[in-house]
C-alpha cells in the first residue's frame, strides 16, 4: 500500500511538473505570436511586404531601423552646419553693415556721392598732407640757411636778389670743386701708401730686433 501511495505521490508531482511546462510553452507561444503580430504590424507601417516569415521581417526592420539612425545623424549634423552657415552669415552681415556706415561716414566728410568718389578724396587729401610736409621741410631748411625764423622773413631777404648770378656762382664754386675733389681724393691715397710703406718698415725693423735678442745669440 505504501508504495502504491508513493508511486501516486510521484505521478502528482509529475503531473505538476507537465502542467508547469504547458503553461510555460503557452505562453511562450502567446508572446511569440504578440511578437509576430508586432513585427508584421512595423512592417506594414514601414511598407514592407508582411507575406515573409517573422524572422525575415525583423531583420528587414532592423535593417531599416539603422539606415533611419544614420539618416538622422546625417540630418543632425546637417542642421550643425545650417545653423554655424546661419551664424556666419549673421557675423558677415553685421560687419558689412558696419563698412557701409564707415563708408557712409567717409563719403559724408569729402562731400562725395559714392565709394569710388571718397577714394579719390582720400588719396586727394593723402597728396596734399605729403606735398604740406614737403613744403614744411624746404621752408625749415630755406630759413636755417638765410638764418631766419620765419619764411616771410627769408622772401624779404631774398627778395632783389639776382637768380642768374647765383646760378652763375654755384656753377663757378661746383667747377672749381671738382679738382679740389680729385686732388683730395690723390692725396688721400699717396697718405695711405705712405703710411703702409711705414708700417712695413716699422714692421722690418722690429724683426730684425726680435732676431738680434734672440736668446741663442751671444750678447
Amino acid at each position: 500500500m505504501r508504495s502504491v501511495l508513493q508511486e501516486l505521490a510521484e505521478l502528482r508531482e509529475v503531473q505538476t511538473r507537465l502542467r508547469d511546462l504547458d503553461h510555460r510553452i503557452e505562453t511562450m507561444e502567446e508572446n511569440r505570436a504578440r511578437f509576430a503580430k508586432a513585427v508584421s504590424t512595423l512592417a506594414a507601417q514601414a511598407g514592407i511586404d508582411t507575406d515573409q516569415p517573422t524572422e525575415t521581417l525583423w531583420t528587414l526592420l532592423r535593417d531599416r531601423l539603422r539606415q533611419a539612425e544614420e539618416s538622422e545623424a546625417r540630418r543632425a549634423d546637417q542642421q550643425a552646419r545650417l545653423t554655424r552657415a546661419l551664424a556666419d552669415l549673421n557675423g558677415l552681415t553685421q560687419e558689412s553693415a558696419g563698412h557701409q556706415a564707415r563708408v557712409a561716414q567717409v563719403c559724408a566728410f569729402f562731400g562725395a556721392a559714392d565709394w569710388p568718389a571718397a577714394r579719390a578724396a582720400l588719396g586727394e587729401a593723402a597728396r596734399r598732407a605729403t606735398l604740406r610736409a614737403e613744403h614744411k621741410e624746404r621752408a625749415e631748411e630755406l630759413c636755417d640757411t638765410l638764418g631766419v625764423t620765419t619764411v616771410e622773413q627769408a622772401l624779404d631777404k631774398l627778395d632783389g636778389t639776382d637768380a642768374t648770378g647765383i646760378a652763375a656762382e654755384i656753377e663757378r664754386l661746383a667747377l672749381e670743386l671738382d679738382p679740389l675733389q680729385s686732388a683730395q681724393e690723390v692725396s688721400h691715397a699717396a697718405y695711405h701708401e705712405a703710411g703702409g710703406a711705414a708700417l712695413a718698415a716699422v714692421g722690418g725693423a722690429m724683426m730684425r730686433w726680435r732676431g738680434w735678442k734672440r736668446p741663442d745669440r751671444p750678447v
